[in-house]
């Protein structure tokens, strides 16, 4: 089963979607859920 497709912004501009990775390498995504 493959994840949906989806894109997220990069922190220093542009954009990573996940489609530019499959087949190429692991992609691991996390979430951090701030406290401060």
């Amino acid at each position: 089963m493959l994840a949906p497709d989806f894109t997220l912004p990069a922190i220093g501009g542009g954009e990573y979607t996940l489609s530019d990775f499959r087949g190429k390498q692991p992609v691991l995504v996390v979430f951090y859920r701030a406290y401060w």
